[in-house]
């Protein structure tokens, strides 16, 4: 309602001015008839219409002044200032982390631990109270368990083609991995060298210092 005043209120002003300007005109055009009029009754006619369109300029000049008034006192709407749209962040880039070598540890010259071969004993041939000669039985054939170690890191260690920190790295093995151990070693870059076999099959090296020997 408050924006359809203050509209149509400037509106209605600005018509009344226009009929006050136009009042205005037809009292000068009535004075003219005035002056240029002969006959005394004539004059008169002339002059009355002249005092009606001037009352009828000032009449609209007033309402023309009181509608603006109004408007001037008329509450009008506050436009809310526009406030800028934040736009978003774009979404976080996930880096995947990537595996470090693991810190070089001073030279520790370990020799594989060689497991003892344990022989079933052989059971003594028995005799029997007849003259049947004794059976021998044949011994038992020792058997020897491969010998195994365990990845000892917190990170895990990489399984390498040859026995050097620039070889190609074949697996990252992590902590806790049981590895097959082989009978060759090495030394190099200050490191002892172990050379393992995975549980897949897969042939590396492993620095010593990064695993353990099961017994």
């Amino acid at each position: 309602m408050t924006a359809v005043l203050n509209l149509l209120i400037p509106f209605l002003a600005a018509l009344a001015a226009l009929a006050g300007i136009y009042f205005m005109i037809r009292a000068f055009s009535s004075r003219s008839a005035e002056t240029r009029a002969t006959y005394n009754v004539a004059r008169q006619h002339a002059h009355r219409d002249k005092q009606v369109e001037l009352i009828r300029a000032v009449f609209s000049f007033i309402v023309a002044l009181i509608l603006l008034g109004v408007y001037g006192f008329t509450p009008r709407p506050l436009i809310p200032a526009a406030t800028p749209t934040p736009m978003p962040a774009p979404p976080p880039t996930a880096v995947p982390p990537t595996p470090t070598t693991a810190p070089t540890q001073p030279t520790a010259t370990l020799s594989p631990a060689t497991p003892q071969a344990t022989t079933a004993p052989t059971d003594a041939p028995t005799q029997t109270a007849t003259a049947v000669p004794p059976t021998a039985t044949p011994a038992d054939i020792p058997t020897t368990a491969p010998l195994t170690a365990t990845v000892n890191s917190g990170v895990g260690v990489w399984l390498r083609a040859e026995p050097n920190t620039t070889s190609e790295q074949l697996e990252w093995l992590l902590d806790g991995t049981i590895l097959t151990v082989l009978p060759e070693t090495a030394a190099a870059e200050n490191l002892a060298w172990q050379q393992v076999q995975t549980a897949e099959g897969l042939v590396g090296w492993v620095a010593v210092p990064f695993i353990t020997y099961n017994e």
